[in-house]
């Protein structure tokens, strides 16, 4: 999948690739696609994911943060309203 933050400006566009984490809790595996350079700067603990990957939704970001899946974030804290 290709991403391009201002249809005008092809230096500005990003190749994405499918990133797989598993559940730390039941272990399902699911998958993303995120650029690379993005999660180089997160593992590096420098970067806020808001900041680096505003293209996420937040129930994204809390899986890729917490490694749990939805099913098992809402068995844990219940279901937001």
């Amino acid at each position: 999948m290709w991403y391009n933050g201002d249809a005008g400006e092809k230096k500005n566009m990003v190749r994405y690739k499918e990133f797989t984490f598993h559940c730390s809790h039941c272990g399902y595996r699911f998958s993303m696609e995120l650029d690379p350079e993005d999660v180089v700067k997160f593992q590096t603990g420098l970067f806020s994911m808001d900041d680096i990957m505003n293209y996420l939704s937040k129930d994204e970001k809390d899986m890729i943060y917490s490694n749990t899946c939805q099913t098992c974030w809402k068995n844990l804290f219940g279901e937001d309203d």
